[in-house]
């Protein structure tokens, strides 16, 4: 096992925002009780098996989403149970009861039940509060579901990645000026948070189009956007990476802050290039993209800007 270390935590006195945005996601988290897995509806399992026995609706479905049904691995039950979650599915049997081969009043029964199943669902927190698709219940989705989380380990192991590159951000050895430069680099840990996670939330819309009914959840994109910044901010140092290897092996190692792009950046693209087109492994790779992308944009503006105030105040550069 291998993980950066930078800082590790560094204290709350030195990276106010980073331990705020911590504390939100910690408190959000427990005031909503979202101990649960996000994509528990309680679908019933002979629900599962009609659907799956659907086999000429179900091919209709897919061929309207322009999905390569061959490569979905149907008949499966995992096709079935990610289907029932969809309510544009639900929506494409009503208005298509002509394509069902059996009894109307079966139909109906199993369309009740599935709906009644969704609208249960559709009221849990994760659904009210995250981001599907530019389908949010709350207009403010695409900024709630950067402090929703699905579980316990969800919420920690984003909480550790957040306050080891935020506060790493953040943090501010100089004396002079302390003050004002703290200042600056909290603003700037806080909207990388916030508009990485929006970036996040627009990548996941127009490039996992196919994903519906599940929404997005977690600090994920946000604190890929803060890894993207710090990448940028340090990219011709090295880092402190954190190694286990057993009991007697462990230890600090010093790595090429550029290793942070194939870890983090890297890895995402090629999880999401292997991706079957119909399904989701639960990691919503693309968000992570986008919010590592976007952090490292905001991070390269910030140098410029850096550099042109520097330049100003020194009469750099000019006659």
């Amino acid at each position: 096992m291998i993980f950066p270390w930078l800082r590790g935590f560094v204290w709350p006195i030195h990276a106010p925002v980073s331990w705020v945005l911590l504390w939100l996601n910690v408190f959000w988290f427990i005031a909503l009780g979202l101990s649960h897995s996000a994509t528990d509806s309680g679908i019933d399992y002979s629900d599962i098996k009609w659907v799956e026995s659907q086999k000429e609706m179900v091919s209709q479905y897919m061929e309207n989403k322009n999905i390569n049904f061959s490569k979905s691995y149907y008949p499966s039950e995992a096709v079935a149970y990610k289907l029932l979650l969809e309510p544009n599915f639900v929506n494409f049997l009503n208005k298509n009861k002509s394509l069902y081969k059996g009894d109307l009043l079966t139909f109906e029964y199993r369309i009740n039940k599935i709906q009644k199943y969704l609208n249960n669902m559709q009221r849990r927190p994760a659904w009210i509060f995250g981001y599907q698709n530019g389908l949010s219940h709350s207009f403010f989705g695409w900024l709630t579901y950067q402090f929703m989380h699905g579980g316990w380990f969800h919420l920690v192991s984003n909480m550790i990645l957040l306050i080891i590159f935020a506060g790493a951000i953040e943090f501010d050895e100089q004396k002079d000026e302390k003050s004002k430069n703290q200042l600056l680099k909290s603003v700037f840990v806080l909207l990388t948070y916030i508009l990485s996670g929006a970036a996040g939330a627009y990548f996941f819309s127009y490039l996992s189009p196919d994903q519906e009914g599940v929404p997005l959840i977690g600090a994920s994109a946000s604190v890929s956007g803060l890894i993207g910044a710090y990448l940028v901010l340090n990219k011709n140092n090295k880092m402190r990476f954190f190694y286990f290897l057993g009991v007697k092996d462990w230890g600090y190692i010093y790595l090429p802050v550029l290793t942070l792009f194939v870890f983090y950046f890297v890895v995402d693209i090629a999880a999401r290039l292997s991706q079957d087109p119909l399904f989701s492994s639960g990691v919503a790779n693309v968000a992570h993209i986008g919010g590592f992308l976007f952090g490292a944009m905001l991070a390269w503006l910030k140098l410029i800007y850096t550099r042109f105030d520097y330049e100003s105040k020194n009469n750099l550069g000019r006659p």
